[in-house]
């Protein structure tokens, strides 16, 4: 969970200055003051939690209210954050978290690019998650070990081929200087499972924290450097090795271009999963391959890598950040049909289920009482009629089952 930054902040003004002399002038005027911009954060939390009503009207992109909240500009940021809290009980605790930065928090006003409040989050989350509600937070973030799950990425740079020589055709560009490894989106476009993910874990009888933390990231000039790169690359191989490999090339270009254009609107997504204790492989396995494909490995952190494979072009198809209308309700299922562990400790045996596994209860249970209820012809004396071999029951109990005369 991203800590709360410093809440406030100041203009702070100096109504003196001093000549090369070193002596004081005059205070300055109102216009000519020199003010220094502190930047301003704020904060908004929102927690929900599934109804179980009926939504009364299905509609699709209901998600796209909240792909307005992350940006950024020249005095602004905003970011967010969705948290799905997975626990035993099937309730899926969801909870929303903006954090807006302003150096100029009068101008970001006027702009249209004033922080998100509280009251404004949810106004949005009404339209968001239908079916949920705001509720007071029931559940604490998980504090244990933090895994981050990486989407599956393509290597884009391309060598110049050794065949290319002097008198080869195509363009001539200038010498490239240094190689510098491109990783973009596989598929073109970044995509979520958010709902396959969410259900397999409650299969799983999962306890984490699933995180997606959207901030709004502008291309940096090393980024720009390995696209344009890759770019030139790429065209020193359109004439070279066919008609077939042209095209696929030109696309790749037509990918870059794309890039290109919206390098000041990119958005970058970072999920990860949190546990209570020390993180368990084979949730990160499956959480991983099922919410962005085949579990991917880090890209090698080095000074010549440029990973943009978690980063959003608005140039393509935003991911689904919201769970499917069903999905709250599935997870109740689950958990509902989800078998207790066996008891520990002294046990009696009441005989098997359906699959063969034992059906018992505890010495420790039986100590708090037992109480059944069912209609007639249920089975509740012959529940009673138990394999107790030690004879806890029928030293303990209160009830006798007479033999039938």
């Amino acid at each position: 969970m991203t800590e709360r930054p410093p809440s406030t902040g100041h203009w702070a003004a100096n109504s003196r200055s001093t000549i090369a002399s070193g002596a004081p002038s005059q205070p300055l005027s109102a216009k000519e003051t020199p003010r220094t911009c502190v930047p301003q954060a704020h904060r908004a939390t929102l927690r929900l939690r599934p109804t179980g009503e009926v939504v009364p009207v299905l509609m699709s992109g209901r998600d796209s209210v909240l792909w307005g909240i992350p940006a950024s500009g020249r005095d602004f940021t905003r970011s967010l954050r969705l948290t799905y809290l997975m626990r035993p009980d099937g309730v899926l605790e969801t909870s929303l978290d903006v954090m807006s930065t302003q150096v100029a928090p009068k101008l970001a006003a006027k702009e249209g690019c004033a922080a998100v409040t509280e009251p404004m989050l949810e106004t949005m989350a009404r339209v968001a998650f239908p079916g949920f509600a705001p509720v007071a937070p029931a559940r604490t973030f998980f504090s244990g070990e933090v895994v981050r799950l990486f989407p599956q990425r393509t290597y884009m740079t391309v060598d110049t081929p050794a065949h290319l020589g002097a008198g080869a055709p195509g363009p001539r560009p200038a010498a490239l200087t240094g190689v510098c490894s491109l990783f973009l989106p596989a598929g073109d476009v970044l995509t979520i499972a958010l709902d396959r993910t969410l259900v397999a874990l409650a299969e799983a009888d999962a306890s984490v924290d699933l995180a997606l933390e959207v901030t709004p990231m502008p291309l940096s000039a090393k980024d720009l450097r390995a696209l344009g790169e890759a770019k030139r690359r790429l065209a020193r191989t359109v004439n070279v090795d066919g008609l077939p490999a042209a095209i696929q090339t030109m696309r790749s270009m037509a990918k870059i271009d794309d890039w290109l254009r919206a390098s000041a609107r990119v958005l970058h997504i970072e999920a990860t999963l949190r546990f209570a204790g020390p993180a368990e492989p084979a949730l990160v396995q499956i959480a991983a391959g099922l919410l962005f494909g085949p579990l991917a490995p880090a890209a090698p952190e080095a000074a010549d890598v440029v990973d943009l494979s978690s980063c959003i072009s608005p140039e393509h198809p935003l991911p689904v950040l919201v769970p499917m209308l069903v999905t709250p309700a599935a997870l109740t299922e689950i958990a509902r049909g989800r078998r207790l562990p066996p008891p520990k400790g002294i046990v009696v045996r009441f005989g098997v289920d359906a699959v063969g596994r034992d059906v018992a209860i505890g010495a420790d249970d039986l100590r708090q009482h037992c109480y059944l209820v069912g209609a007639t012809g249920t089975g509740k004396s012959t529940l009673l009629k138990i394999d107790d071999p030690a004879g806890y029951f029928g030293r303990n109990s209160c009830c006798r089952c007479r033999s039938p005369r």
